[in-house]
């Protein structure tokens, strides 16, 4: 049985999972030029609203996308590597996500 079967989705939750994947690579495509009209971020997190607001959906994304194709993968047998791909990177924002609240405070 092959690990990957092709490159885009064949499933409707691979769809979704690439789908939401998409709109986190695309907040962090946009979160550069909100900063450059808004003005900069500031020190913290929550200094400029404007930029919180697109990197919490697109955290949300991927986290959601990665719950999507892990369901896909499991139960519908998706196989693609675009869906493999978000669930690694959803794994990673996991990972940083906690190091972020059990790392050491600044």
């Amino acid at each position: 049985m092959p690990i990957l079967r092709s490159v885009s989705p064949q499933t409707l939750l691979g769809k979704w999972s690439v789908a939401l994947g998409g709109c986190f690579v695309l907040g962090l495509a946009i979160t550069p030029f909100i900063a450059a009209w808004t003005g900069g971020g500031g020190e913290t997190f929550t200094d400029n609203v404007t930029i919180a607001s697109v990197m919490a959906v697109a955290i949300g994304a991927i986290i959601a996308a990665m719950i999507i194709g892990l369901v896909a993968a499991m139960k519908r047998n998706e196989r693609s590597l675009l869906v493999n791909l978000v669930i690694i990177l959803g794994i990673l924002m996991c990972v940083f996500i906690l190091g972020e609240f059990l790392g050491p405070q600044h």
